[in-house]
């Protein structure tokens, strides 16, 4: 899946950037290697480009261990336990 959109916000300690994306904000977040590589060109307002393959993330989402999964038209909502 491809995201584009310009970046809202971002928070390098927690590793999460935010993507608006016709009218609304998305949600990333990076592990330790890919922060490292990108955090420079990580600004404010600045036009992004991202592509993920989807089937992956749910795999990894899938192996964890999940209370509640919450499926909307193009997001999910996963609770997990701490």
């Amino acid at each position: 899946m491809k995201i584009k959109g310009m970046i809202h916000s971002i928070d390098i300690d927690a590793k999460i950037i935010g993507i608006k994306q016709y009218k609304r904000v998305v949600y990333f977040y990076f592990q330790n290697s890919q922060m490292n590589l990108f955090k420079r060109y990580l600004y404010k307002g600045i036009l992004i480009e991202l592509e993920y393959d989807e089937d992956k993330v749910m795999e990894d989402v899938l192996g964890l261990d999940v209370l509640d999964f919450l499926s909307d038209k193009d997001s999910y909502t996963i609770y997990t336990d701490p």
